[in-house]
């Protein structure tokens, strides 16, 4: 049952208030030529409930809602969304190559080993890891970096000019590849159908993003085969009530029906309860069965791990000769700690070639440490106490709602310790212009100015010395109402959407 399908024709419109920054866009031109919004809407309602783009609602009563959407694409420049494709698989070789230099990670997670309590589980399983010695070489990568697109005045010309600056990479967990793709055909069905004398239904680029996670995760499976000739199986750790269910299993189904692998879906307790080691090869094995790959959809924030008992699930599966997507080591590569020392002076270079690092710098918004009590420091937090509409203040976790901006950054940083503020990076804040955007939740829409946020999936198989898999996999466009700092779906923040290229803005 799709609730939000019920009534519609009683919908009303929503009046439409523009600030005087936002572009109209595609929705600004439905708005002044006097479409029917309410009546796009219903397609847009029906195309969900017909093509999965659903969350569940009560799961018992087995009952869903439409996911909460855009009902038109966004804006993107062509040349910026080529920019972050282009940097994609880099951005792989990268994550692998961090991953595997403990040195780095030790040196530049200390900071934080004693204030956070997560960072420090996680590192000690690594260090675990290290000193038994790794039995599984090969790890697997499904990550997804975050752009805003960054408007500013060119020095040279004179004129302005777009790019897309990273706001976070994510290499544990990267959701929503499975609705993107969805979305991106429900915009080109609604644009082709509906408006195809002024939109142009090409110019939302396709996107397999689902299709690309379970070729990465098959290739991960290849390269773990025990040549028993026995279908592969990967695990898929998750939460014990998930409600992005079609999210997820249109991955399972792909995997089976694209390649043959079974995947099974077990949460860090029942893995904790019913999963072991094959005494000699080290093997997971999990309700009689020998997992290729563990593939983590949940462990990315302290509320997954309620007793140690989940703490000892992951770290036997990270002892395991099962491939990891991602290892602890991936996970901890993708901390925001990570990301501002790789911005540092100097620090790529540690890891890739010039040439390389020019390409990845491109993207770098600002960055700062709070974890030295020097004089730099010093003034970057005089500075976002003073401006703090200039600055996020970010922990180095995953997850939504933890960010702190505006009045709340000020006065975090005015009432933290050293030790607390070592768990946190500064961050330059990217303000991307505004687009009128049809934003649609539970049946209900509202028409206001909004911003979008881009993520770019690649997906990578690699053991350190020879590469199997490192592609571009797809995207997701999230869009948020203007003046609402976090961005994510599943929290309630931000709706799913697609990109429309356009030449420029």
């Amino acid at each position: 049952v799709v609730r939000s399908l019920r009534g519609i024709s009683k919908s009303k419109k929503r009046e439409v208030t523009v600030s005087s920054n936002a572009k109209g866009g595609l929705t600004q031109y439905l708005v002044d030529n006097n479409n029917n919004v309410d009546g796009l809407k219903e397609h847009a309602i029906a195309y969900a409930a017909c093509n999965g783009i659903v969350m569940a609602q009560d799961l018992k009563a087995g009952t869903f809602v439409h996911s909460p959407v855009a009902l038109t694409p966004f804006e993107v420049p062509k040349a910026v969304f080529e920019q972050a494709q282009d940097i994609a698989t880099l951005f792989n070789t990268l994550v692998d190559r961090v991953s595997r230099d403990f040195e780095f990670l030790s040196t530049t997670l200390a900071p934080l080993l004693d204030s956070d309590d997560f960072t420090r589980h996680l590192f000690s399983i690594l260090e675990t890891v290290e000193k038994e010695g790794r039995c599984q070489e090969w790890v697997c990568g499904i990550n997804r970096s975050d752009y805003m697109i960054h408007e500013y005045l060119d020095e040279t010309t004179g004129k302005k000019q777009s790019r897309a600056l990273q706001v976070e990479l994510n290499t544990i967990a990267a959701s929503f590849a499975g609705l993107s793709g969805q979305i991106t055909k429900m915009h080109q069905y609604l644009l082709s159908r509906h408006c195809p004398a002024h939109f142009d239904a090409k110019r939302v680029p396709p996107n397999a993003g689902v299709r690309g996670l379970a070729e990465t995760l098959r290739n991960a499976c290849s390269a773990n085969d025990d040549g028993s000739g026995h279908c592969p199986v990967v695990l898929k750790v998750v939460l014990p009530n998930e409600t992005n269910i079609a999210d997820h299993r249109l991955l399972e189904h792909s995997l089976w029906n694209d390649y043959g692998v079974k995947l099974i879906r077990r949460s860090l307790t029942e893995c904790a309860a019913r999963a072991s080691l094959h005494p000699t090869t080290r093997d997971l094995q999990i309700d009689g069965v020998r997992v290729s790959v563990v593939y983590f959809r949940s462990g990315y924030v302290p509320q997954h791990f309620p007793t140690e008992s989940e703490w000892g699930a992951l770290e036997l599966i990270e002892r395991s000769h099962s491939i990891k997507c991602p290892s602890v080591a991936y996970h901890l590569a993708g901390s925001k700690k990570v990301q501002q020392q790789l911005a540092a002076a100097g620090v790529l270079e540690r890891f890739l070639p010039a040439r390389d690092c020019a390409r990845l710098r491109t993207c770098f918004a600002g960055l700062w440490g709070l974890d030295a009590d020097d004089e730099a420091t010093r003034q970057v937090i005089q500075s976002a106490i003073a401006h703090p509409d200039k600055y996020v203040l970010k922990p180095s976790r995953e997850g939504g709602g933890n960010n702190f901006y505006g009045e709340e950054l000020s006065k975090k940083l005015l009432a933290m310790p050293l030790s607390e503020r070592k768990a946190f990076i500064l961050m330059q804040r990217i303000t991307p212009a505004e687009q009128v955007a049809v934003l649609l939740k539970g049946g209900n829409h509202v028409i206001v100015p909004s911003v979008s946020e881009l993520g770019i999936y690649a997906g990578y198989v690699g053991d350190g010395n020879q590469v199997m898999f490192n592609q571009l996999l797809g995207q997701l466009l999230r869009t948020k109402q203007s003046g609402v700092d976090e961005g994510g779906v599943a929290s309630g923040y931000a709706v799913l959407s697609s990109p429309y290229l356009v030449d420029k803005f």
